[in-house]
């Protein structure tokens, strides 16, 4: 199954996760890093890593995650240009983020 969900991340370039999910998913910034942790383990650790991460958050005042950044307010003309600037895909997660992203955007 990890597999699986390896293979549907690997052409994810940004991450935008309102703040509850960028706490859950802070976990894959250092795991996959040991000799002994799973193969796919260290895969989705090693995708996790290599991604942008953008959390969207009006309490989080800082990151500590490599390649994030945070966003006070949603601006869906933020997303469309995200959207439209690369040929990677953007995932979306939280359930406060994915309900106005699927309103305005999809």
């Amino acid at each position: 199954m990890h597999e699986f969900v390896n293979e549907l991340a690997r052409p994810i370039g940004t991450y935008l996760c309102g703040r509850r999910m960028y706490d859950t998913r802070v976990f894959w910034e250092t795991a996959g890093l040991a000799d002994d942790d799973p193969e796919v383990t260290r895969d989705f650790g090693s995708l996790w890593r290599a991604a942008d991460k953008v959390v969207f958050s009006k309490t989080l005042m800082s990151v500590t995650t490599a390649r994030t950044r945070t966003e006070r307010d949603f601006d869906p003309g933020y997303i469309r240009r995200l959207m439209h600037s690369g040929d990677a895909e953007l995932s979306v997660g939280g359930a406060e983020l994915a309900g106005p992203l699927a309103a305005g955007l999809v």
